[in-house]
């Protein structure tokens, strides 16, 4: 995502061997979790849900778009909504299951 600066996650080369399907682990900066599509609250590991982002790496707000600051952006934290369902596994890797579901190009 832009809105990231192209820093969310990354895969080294052995954990790519080992999961291929996984897109990798954040950063030190970055901060992700999943959550409930609908309350927004932390799902269990393993569950899909919608990934959330916050960091020094990720913007802080629209310019001139506060209703588009209202709907992906949330409080406390400044969590970035991102629109992707995602599931994280017992080993902190990260999964893309739906890109942008949430948020569809119009």
């Amino acid at each position: 995502m832009t809105e990231t600066s192209a820093a969310g996650l990354n895969i080294g080369y052995e954990d790519y061997l080992r999961k291929p399907s996984s897109i990798g682990v954040p950063p030190p900066i970055c901060e992700l979790k999943i959550v409930d599509t609908d309350t927004l609250k932390e799902v269990a590991q393993g569950a899909v849900g919608e990934i959330l982002i916050r960091g020094p790496n990720v913007m802080k707000e629209y310019y001139k778009r506060p209703d588009a600051n209202k709907k992906e952006f949330i409080e406390p934290g400044h969590w970035l909504r991102t629109g992707d369902l995602g599931r994280v596994d017992e080993e902190g890797m990260y999964y893309i299951v739906s890109l942008s579901a949430l948020f569809p190009l119009s």
